[in-house]
């Protein structure tokens, strides 16, 4: 039996994960969650990242966010199913004509079949099921704009 290998690990960041993967440098990233805990977390790692993180807590919100001439157009957003004046997909449209090319991922605990036909229907490139590690949201981003 020869010498035995063992696996080199990987780079680990600042924080201990896993170096996060260039796609997510300077990306522009529009949260949009009512939770402010969420929002806040989510905003803290993705700017730790190096994205530029913008937060919604409301459709109404959002669509502000979206319209606002002064600012870049998110090349992903990071949508709640639930949110107090609509269902996040009617939020979809409003992407789609702001920002054609942004990647949309869902973020929900109240996944159905009927939800996942709308979001895909609707342009969602990926799900990620609440609770969630904010690592998780980190690779399904990177593995969306890859």
């Amino acid at each position: 039996m020869g010498p035995m290998t063992l696996p080199v690990p990987p780079a680990r960041g600042p924080r201990g994960q896993d170096d996060v993967p260039p796609s997510l440098a300077g990306r522009a990233v529009l949260v949009v969650d009512d939770e402010e805990l969420i929002r806040w977390s989510l905003t803290q790692r993705l700017g730790e990242l190096g994205c530029e993180v913008r937060e919604a807590a409301s459709i109404g919100e959002a669509r502000a966010r979206l319209a606002d001439p002064s600012a870049r157009p998110p090349d992903v957003v990071l949508l709640d199913l639930k949110l107090p004046d609509s269902d996040g997909l009617s939020l979809l449209a409003d992407v789609r004509a702001a920002a054609p090319g942004a990647v949309v991922i869902l973020m929900t605990a109240h996944r159905s079949d009927a939800v996942t036909a709308r979001a895909v229907a609707g342009g969602v490139r990926a799900f990620v099921d609440k609770p969630f590690d904010l690592e998780t949201i980190a690779g399904q981003i990177a593995a969306c704009l890859s």
